[in-house]
């Protein structure tokens, strides 16, 4: 009960239609209770290795030669990246994910695929706590009714002997 009195009160103080500009995983941590979120658009940077620039018009709306660089969708290991994914590791309460995506860094090495990776991870757990329906589910499954007896174990060597 406490959770929906915080939750109405969060949407009476920002609004339903409220609109951040900044760094999702900054605001997320910052401004969203958890389950207060209806619908989540996902545009990621899909590491391109391109430049993507700002185009300006002339007042005729004609293109005009001026633009200026917006950002490079290159990924790689920084320290502002290693600073964020150390404090990711040490803090996130959900530590299979944590160790999987260790795996993916140990078994690949740091370069521009795990540099993603690290990024993203931090910003997707963030995303799938602020989410309504992920959260309510994130609960077990209901345990089943059923009476059916299973089926016999079947004994069959296991690949990985």
């Amino acid at each position: 009960m406490r959770a929906r009195a915080s939750l109405a009160g969060y949407r009476s103080r920002v609004g339903r239609n409220a609109l951040y500009y900044g760094d999702c995983y900054d605001v997320l941590r910052a401004h969203v209770p958890d389950g207060s979120v209806d619908l989540v658009y996902l545009d990621p940077p899909f590491n391109s290795n391109r430049d993507y620039n700002v185009l300006f018009k002339e007042q005729t709306g004609a293109p005009a030669e001026a633009q200026v660089k917006a950002f490079t969708d290159t990924w790689k290991w920084s320290p502002d990246l290693y600073a964020e994914w150390d404090q990711f590791v040490e803090t996130c309460p959900n530590q299979p994910l944590v160790a999987l995506m260790q795996s993916f860094i140990q078994y690949l090495k740091r370069n521009d695929v795990t540099a993603y990776l690290a990024r993203m991870a931090p910003r997707l757990y963030e995303l799938h706590r602020a989410c309504t329906s992920c959260t309510a589910s994130s609960s077990p499954p209901a345990r089943s009714t059923s009476t059916a007896t299973p089926p016999p174990a079947t004994t069959s060597r296991s690949f990985l002997t």
